[in-house]
């Protein structure tokens, strides 16, 4: 029996720190044609260009840059022949902005619409505001909106969507961050990591702050931060302004193996994730979802999905947002009492391997696609 075809349609081609979205691409039980290049996708990985007009797409998406492309009819009738052509069945949007932009094309081929919402999409209010107004078309025409975290659903609910259509689900890290962790015999220095991009939400400057302060107090501990992004420098000309060269290693953009590796050579997982002045938000954090499963306890925030995912003071402790006395002396704590951090790390394991998997998060994806489609089985 053949899969039912299904259109993937993402920003992004292979955006690194998109997990969750390489997975939906390649583990849904679908025929998947993967529409990619920027919130209006331009591209399939199946079948070449599309094709837009460059009118439509500034119109639609001005802050996409300057394209050069052939002019076309408009946006949403390319897309709808695209979508009659190629005998695709559903849009899974990745994104509340991909979603806006997929709507008026699966309306006019009559095909469900599914729109997963990630971060920012539905808190950063710069991004949001021109579609405002489209996203309730797109929330009153989607089969269903789904939500990464309880804090999302909120959101999601005061932009205008029907609860009833809201599917809470996490993400679920891959099992390969599964690993068997033992307790360090020899704790110096104790190693604090911290991995995700360089930006706002993130703040990697409070991170950077808190360590500071516990290094203050104990110089054995040391600092390891994967990624890149328009803080990048900044924060290396923080670790440089307080002298902390020795103690902050700095490794760019990494790849998921090399992710690991850090994670099996750290005690403890850091990260200060806050809602930035432009309202923008996390969803639930992949990175802090891997670290628990790979054994490390989690010092964050209580912030948005980071509070439905660690237990604290059993996997972790949290802080409150831009507190970087509370998280430099959660820093300390564990690092004067690595067996401590140890034992969160194990419950941590245990906590996120029953209720965040990967294949679980797949399995809720996967009904709501059926259900849409009226399909009872794949």
């Amino acid at each position: 029996m053949a899969k039912p075809k299904i259109a993937l349609a993402s920003p992004n081609q292979n955006a690194i720190s998109e997990t969750f979205i390489h997975a939906h691409r390649d583990c849904l039980p679908f025929d998947v044609d993967y529409l990619h290049s920027g919130f209006s996708p331009l591209y399939s990985e199946k079948n070449g260009y599309i094709g837009l007009s460059q009118w439509q797409l500034k119109k639609s998406f001005p802050f996409i840059g300057k394209v050069n492309l052939p002019l076309h009819a408009s946006y949403d009738d390319v897309l709808t022949a695209y979508i009659k052509r190629h005998g695709i069945r559903l849009i899974l949007a990745e994104y509340g902005l991909t979603g806006a932009e997929m709507m008026p094309a699966c309306q006019k081929a009559g095909i469900p619409l599914i729109v997963h919402f990630h971060g920012f999409d539905a808190a950063r209010r710069d991004m949001i505001a021109p579609y405002l107004d489209r996203y309730k078309d797109m929330f009153a025409y989607a089969s269903s909106i789904i939500s990464v975290s309880r804090d999302m659903t909120e959101k999601l609910i005061a932009l205008g969507a029907d609860p009833s259509k809201i599917i809470l689900n996490p993400y679920g890290p891959h099992e390969k961050f599964r690993v068997s962790k033992k307790e360090r015999l020899s704790r110096q220095p104790y190693i604090f990591l911290a991995t995700g991009r360089f930006v706002g939400k993130k703040a990697p400057h409070l991170v950077i702050e808190a360590f500071h302060l516990a290094a203050e107090r104990n110089p054995d501990i040391r600092l390891v931060m994967i990624g890149e992004g328009p803080l990048l420098e900044q924060s290396i000309q923080l670790v440089r302004s307080y002298d902390l060269g020795n103690k902050v290693i700095f490794l760019g953009k990494q790849d998921h193996d090399r992710v690991l590796a850090e994670m099996q050579k750290a005690d403890c997982f850091v990260q200060h994730s806050i809602v930035d002045g432009n309202g923008d938000s996390e969803g639930t954090p992949v990175a802090i979802l891997e670290a628990g499963l790979a054994g490390l306890p989690v010092i964050s925030t209580r912030h948005a999905g980071i509070k439905d995912v660690v237990i604290e003071g059993k996997t972790g402790i949290l802080v409150n947002e831009r507190d970087i006395t509370a998280m430099s002396e959660a820093m300390i704590d564990l690092a004067q009492n690595p067996p401590k951090g140890f034992d969160m790390g194990q419950c941590a394991t245990h906590h996120i391997s029953q209720n965040f998997s990967l294949q679980k998060h797949l399995d809720i994806l996967t009904r709501a696609i059926q259900d849409a489609l009226g399909d009872s089985h794949v």
